[in-house]
């Protein structure tokens, strides 16, 4: 499997991704991040990699932890509702995706993610009206048209 020959590639994308995520849904400025800043997003790539490596209980606890510190993190509420999704859980993963949407109702991944859920559970009309709100936000991704 590729994954395994290049883990150091595969986690060092990663890291970039969370934190640029992660950077993102704080506000992140030039000034120095915080210790608990630090180690929320220490605590975003442990829970990442364990999801990479179908650890599903074990990102679950790392992701409900950091929501237990910072309860509006909506970074750590997208990927708890990627693990759950993983491991099946698909009503809870679509709770936590619609309480970061509701705290970031334009986020495109957020919205996909919801689609996703949607479609998934079957509830095809509600997956629908999601990427209605896509097609409103980012009219020139035809790929949602056609999701229709």
């Amino acid at each position: 499997m590729k994954i395994a020959r290049q883990p150091s590639k595969v986690l060092f994308s990663m890291f970039w991704a969370l934190l640029l995520t992660f950077s993102q849904s704080v506000g992140y400025s030039q000034s120095r991040p915080s210790l608990q800043q630090v180690n929320i997003e220490k605590k975003l790539i442990d829970g990442k990699k364990y999801e990479l490596l179908g650890n599903w209980e074990k990102a679950e606890t790392i992701f409900r932890s950091i929501l237990s510190e910072e309860v509006n993190n909506t970074a750590a509420m997208y990927e708890l509702s990627r693990t759950l999704a993983a491991a099946g859980k698909l009503n809870d993963a679509l709770s936590y995706i619609q309480k970061a949407i509701r705290l970031e109702p334009d986020n495109e991944w957020y919205l996909l993610m919801e689609a996703d859920l949607h479609e998934r559970l079957p509830d095809l009309y509600a997956s629908m009206d999601v990427y209605e709100k896509l097609i409103k936000l980012r009219p020139d991704r035809s790929h949602y048209y056609e999701m229709l």
